[in-house]
């Protein structure tokens, strides 16, 4: 297991795990979701390649539609 830090709270993870892995896990739609590890944007074509590692900093962002 490792620790990441995720909008700002301390989670746990399998080392090895995608963000897509993790998106997955949480239950969020990588199509409408915004990542970025480390002040960097994680590009959509790189969701399920990008791999967390002990003491990334994480944060989504997801886009809700309303009127």
């Amino acid at each position: 297991m490792i620790t990441i830090i995720v909008n700002g709270k301390q989670d746990t993870v399998e080392s090895g795990t995608s963000i897509g892995n993790y998106l997955a896990l949480k239950k969020i739609d990588a199509a409408v979701a915004v990542v970025e590890i480390n002040r960097s944007i994680v590009k959509k074509e790189d969701i399920n390649k990008t791999v967390l590692n002990s003491n990334d900093s994480v944060e989504i962002l997801r886009f809700v539609g309303g009127g």
